[in-house]
């Protein structure tokens, strides 16, 4: 039977330095920019229900934060992402 030794090698925790300055935190995922790209629904978004979307290739989950509903076909406005979830606006949209 072989037996192993570990030896500690590491400085221990008192003498690490506390003295750095933070690092900045970086922006949530859910504020990303996506430069206002347009989208093509694919399954309907209803008020507070999610529908997909088709977004540069590829199908997304997606929600609209307004109490508007989108048919499949209609074109939207991609404004963020929160997870894995697209958030969506309609193409001709008047922000308050």
């Amino acid at each position: 039977m072989t037996h192993i030794l570990f030896v500690a090698t590491h400085k221990p925790f008192a003498s690490i330095s506390c003295t750095q300055e933070p690092r900045p935190t970086p922006p949530p995922k859910c504020c990303l920019n996506y430069s206002e790209d347009i989208a093509v629904v694919e399954r309907e978004i209803l008020p507070s229900y999610k529908g997909r979307v088709k977004y540069k290739g590829l199908s997304w989950l997606a929600q609209c934060e307004e109490d508007i509903a989108f048919q499949p076909e209609a074109r939207v406005l991609v404004t963020g992402r929160r997870n894995i979830t697209l958030i969506v606006k309609p193409l001709t949209y008047e922000g308050k």
